[in-house]
């Protein structure tokens, strides 16, 4: 059901016929200076022999040098620009300005018995009429005047806009014009609405080798599975079901087209494919703290390691990538990690940004998650909170409020940043532990790489700033610290963040980082050992946990722990909390 593919449409498409056919004036860019590029055209209708038009001029202020024709026996034109047919054939005219621009038209001069569109009044009715040997023809079918062609009802150019099968081709007409034709048969255009039914007949869109088709239906969760063919490779896509209606799901980003649940009705499904345009780019921001800048819709920054992606109204600093970069790096030397970049499935990255920001706009934005997404909470609707797995098979994400991006204020010091990374570069290396090791860990480094900012002594870190990251004095013990650590806190938080901060620090303050990391790796090896058994294990249990501290550490690591606090004070309290 969530097959990967990549869908990429091919713009060439077979023109309707082998001369030179325009549906819009040309313009052509020749050498010349300024802003001189201009585009020529001439009414519509055919020309036959004796008939003349005039070159129209876009801009009409262009001042014209020259104007020539590649064969001055079949269309003549004078230097004002006047056009005059002599035979039937076909030539070139050329427009070439005073800067040197040029522009060019090519014009079938059409036969008096040839089957052509010509503009004129018949029966006092002025029309773009169908006319074959001088006379109305009614036949319907196309015709051309040389430039252009048309589908025509009734003797005239029909106003028609659908999809027309003649002749063993398919036309797309608007208006009566012919835009575009392709051999075969097919049975859907770029934005244009298409039916599928499930299980139903394959459609083949706009040039021979695609096709589309919905091959069923799941009914608990109403999960249709879509399949596009693109020479003779399938890909999957999905409509999902949610809140009385369908949307597209894609399972990897498609480059150049959009697929688009329009409706449906009774057993059909309504979709439309749109070529898709740029994607968006990124919010420039000068780098200076001096600068200040608001979002005025979705927006994005961008930097060597970071994505910021923001919904509407978010403030910040034009040196807030700069300042952010700065916590990647520091983090990345206290933790002697450094953060991996696995692929997203991109399926749970649509999910997340819909869920997030109500909208999937920044899909394409870094597809394949190579750089570190930050998403900015405007409403405080989340809890800080990094989403990361060393295994790749989710979407690795951080979300920070946009208070956090404050990074030039002078009386508070935001961490959060700091403190959510160091998740990001410890999950994107090893296993998620426990409450007590991950927030712990998470908790230590903020502190070490925030006082470096701070300038503060330990006494006033400890206890004015950091979040009652402080034990409560006596409430871990040589006989009880163990027993804590298995309970590890589950349903309290904060303080599995606070026992987790010291004792994290009393390791590595003991038996270093490259001792610390090898206990994560072996934590790591040790649950992939278990999910080989049973895939249903996330973590391991606290008395795993426990027994692979005193493996790795000491067998006497709790007790000596509760010794080591009882000697730093400083790291404790005696408020209630």
């Amino acid at each position: 059901m969530k097959n990967r593919f990549l869908i990429r449409f091919l713009a060439s498409l077979l023109m309707l016929v082998t001369v030179f056919c325009i549906a819009k004036p040309c313009e052509v860019k020749a050498a010349g200076t300024g802003n001189s590029k201009f585009t020529i055209s001439i009414s519509e209708g055919a020309l036959i022999k004796g008939g003349s038009k005039t070159i129209q001029l876009n801009p009409e202020t262009t001042e014209v040098k020259s104007y020539s024709s590649s064969d001055n026996t079949i269309v003549r034109v004078n230097s004002k620009g006047q056009i005059t047919a002599l035979k039937s054939g076909t030539a070139t005219i050329t427009v070439t300005s005073k800067t040197g621009y040029t522009a060019t038209l090519k014009i079938k001069v059409m036969s008096a018995n040839s089957d052509m569109v010509i503009n004129k009044t018949i029966n006092g009715k002025k029309a773009l009429w169908r006319l074959k040997d001088g006379k109305v023809y009614k036949k319907t079918g196309f015709s051309t005047d040389g430039i252009k062609w048309y589908y025509c009802e009734n003797g005239q150019v029909s106003t028609k806009t659908s999809i027309i099968h003649s002749n063993g081709k398919t036309y797309r007409v608007s208006k009566g014009r012919v835009l575009k034709s392709v051999k075969g048969n097919v049975d859907a255009f770029y934005s244009q609405s298409f039916s599928l039914k499930i299980g139903g007949k394959v459609k083949k869109i706009e040039r021979p080798g695609i096709s589309i088709s919905l091959t069923r239906q799941y009914s608990a969760t109403k999960w249709v599975d879509g399949l596009i063919t693109i020479d003779g490779t399938d890909h999957c896509f999905g409509l999902e079901y949610n809140n009385g209606k369908y949307e597209v799901t894609y399972l990897e980003p498609i480059d150049e087209v959009n697929i688009t649940f329009v409706k449906k009705n009774g057993s059909d499904f309504y979709l439309k494919l749109t070529k898709k345009g740029a994607p968006k780019k990124a919010f420039k921001v000068s780098g200076k703290a001096s600068d200040h800048y608001v979002t005025k819709d979705f927006e994005y920054l961008e930097s060597d390691n970071l994505i910021i992606f923001m919904p509407k109204g978010i403030h910040f600093d034009g040196n807030v990538l700069n300042r952010l970069e700065e916590y990647v790096s520091k983090v990345e030397k206290a933790t002697g990690l450094k953060r991996k970049a696995h692929k997203s499935s991109y399926y749970n990255r649509q999910c997340v940004f819909k869920t997030f920001f109500g909208t999937d706009i920044f899909s394409d934005i870094d597809p394949d998650s190579k750089k570190i997404h930050v998403l900015i909470d405007a409403k405080d609707d989340y809890s800080p909170e990094c989403s990361a797995d060393y295994t790749g098979n989710d979407y690795n994400y951080l979300i920070i409020h946009e208070y956090d991006l404050d990074v030039n204020n002078k009386d508070y010091f935001f961490s959060t940043f700091i403190h959510e990374y160091t998740h990001y570069v410890h999950l994107t290396n090893y296993a998620c532990v426990s409450n007590i090791i991950n927030e712990g860990y998470a908790a230590y480094i903020e502190e070490k790489v925030a006082n470096g900012y701070m300038k503060l002594d330990d006494n006033s870190l400890y206890q004015e700033r950091f979040y009652g990251y402080l034990i409560k004095k006596g409430s871990i013990t040589a006989n009880n610290a163990e027993k804590l650590f298995i309970k590890d806190y589950s349903n309290q938080r904060t303080i599995s963040y606070r026992y987790g901060c010291y004792l994290t620090k009393y390791l590595i303050d003991t038996y270093g980082d490259k001792t610390y990391r090898a206990f994560l790796k072996k934590c790591t090896t040790e649950l992939e050992k278990k999910q080989k058994k049973d895939s249903s294990v996330e973590v391991l249990s606290g008395e795993e946990l426990s027994k692979l501290l005193k493996s790795e550490f000491s067998k006497t690591v709790f007790k000596d722990f509760a010794g080591w606090l009882a000697k730093h004070p400083e790291y404790t309290t005696t408020d209630s909390y």
